[in-house]
């Protein structure tokens, strides 16, 4: 039988002879997460041992911590921690944390305690040589970090693993883009009495994130009296937990914009308006009701990944190169740039957080303007220099000459 020492004092608890050699001690009663009176034992090879060790245990518990710590996966913990989050955060960002959860699998089982800096360095390399984007381990990392972050604010650890991880290097992020012609190819192979040709003309001549034209409401759309109009970003729709459109607000506070259109955009709105009013009154009680300007067939918001889907089978039929959905919105970036627009006014069209982001991301386009900017004598004397062009407003000038003849003078309008 154990043979059991006499009590400490000054908070160092009960400490016992075990019959394996090692001696155990167990702290002062206290309360833990789930509000009950318990105990917490600590083991060591010498008396002295375990009392560093309950004196360290009674510090701990005297600045509010807890020992759950020692009894709760990570999984678990951050499945928690997502549900506190969830009335804070966008639908996408908690759509982005619920899938690095899913990515976290081989050290999710391990008790929080017990999570260390180098199994989540070893994490992160798995997934990288498993074909995990770098962008997908950043914000595996980011949550990690805020998750941490909460667990030592709240008691539960005395040390944070992550204060010791660096964040994984980020990979600048690569993009296609379409040419004048292949826009044209591509919007001249639509019907324009669709809403697939609404949405993607309004995309490509707009710069507008998908989830910001899907949540576009037609009380968004001012027309002028000279034909221009201005399309209001006031809305996202994301993929909600079942993959059902969710209505979001726009992703940052710049996302907030207005972004001013030519008058061939403002007519190929408006027929889409008159084709969705016919639709609405043929329906009656059976249309969703929404007022978005490219609903579903039932006056429902379409659905995010559908419309991914359904482009790229569009671009297939139309035999031009394979692009995805947002790269309409890198395209539309391109001709703004190559029509000599400046950095300032790329940025603000497209919703972006600063310029020095826009520049970033499109630096190899910006570069290949300025170097076109360049001109010599012979240039003054054939006179083949020409100033760029202007916008005001952040308005790309002249779409006309990248719009398919059909489009150009829309009907029933």
């Amino acid at each position: 039988m154990a043979k059991k020492q006499k009590r400490r004092g000054n908070g160092e608890g009960t400490i016992v002879r075990r019959k394996d050699g090692r001696y155990e001690g167990r702290t002062e009663p206290f309360i833990n997460m789930d509000g009950k009176l318990k105990r917490k034992s600590v083991y060591g090879k010498s008396e002295a041992e375990v009392i560093a060790k309950l004196l360290q245990a009674r510090s701990f518990l005297s600045t509010g911590g807890t020992f759950d710590a020692d009894r709760i996966t990570l999984s678990d913990f951050v499945d928690v921690w997502l549900r506190h989050r969830e009335a804070d955060i966008k639908p996408s960002t908690r759509n982005a944390y619920r899938y690095s959860l899913a990515k976290m699998r081989s050290i999710g089982t391990t008790r929080l305690a017990k999570v260390t800096a180098p199994q989540i360095r070893q994490l992160y390399v798995n997934l990288r040589a498993k074909g995990e984007s770098p962008s997908a381990v950043q914000k595996l990392h980011t949550m990690l970090v805020g998750v941490f972050k909460i667990a030592s604010a709240d008691g539960l650890l005395t040390r944070d693993p992550m204060a010791s991880v660096k964040r994984p290097t980020a990979v600048k992020p690569t993009f296609d883009v379409w040419t004048a012609e292949q826009l044209m190819t591509f919007l001249g192979s639509l019907d324009p009495d669709t809403t697939a040709y609404a949405l993607y003309y309004t995309a490509a001549f707009t710069g507008m994130r998908r989830g910001e034209l899907l949540g576009l409401h037609s009380s968004d759309v001012a027309v002028h009296p000279e034909g221009t109009g201005t399309l209001t970003v006031r809305r996202n729709i994301v993929p909600g937990d079942d993959g059902a459109p969710e209505v979001s607000t726009p992703k940052t506070a710049a996302s907030h914009r207005r972004i001013t259109v030519t008058e061939d955009v403002v007519a190929v709105l408006k027929r889409q308006g008159h084709r969705v009013e016919r639709e609405r009154r043929l329906l009656g009680s059976a249309w969703g009701g929404t007022e978005a300007v490219f609903p579903s067939e039932v006056g429902t918001y379409l659905g995010p990944r559908n419309t991914t889907r359904q482009f790229t089978a569009l671009v297939r039929r139309a035999g031009v190169p394979m692009i995805r959905l947002h790269d309409l919105r890198h395209t539309h970036a391109s001709l703004l740039i190559a029509r000599g627009h400046d950095p300032k006014t790329v940025s603000e069209r497209l919703g972006h957080t600063s310029v020095a982001f826009t520049i970033n991301t499109y630096q190899k386009l910006f570069d290949t303007q300025r170097r076109a900017a360049a001109f010599g004598m012979d240039d003054l004397r054939n006179g083949t220099t020409q100033p760029p062009v202007t916008i005001t407003d952040g308005m790309l000038e002249d779409p006309a000459d990248l719009v398919p003849v059909a489009a150009r003078e829309p009907q029933d309008f």
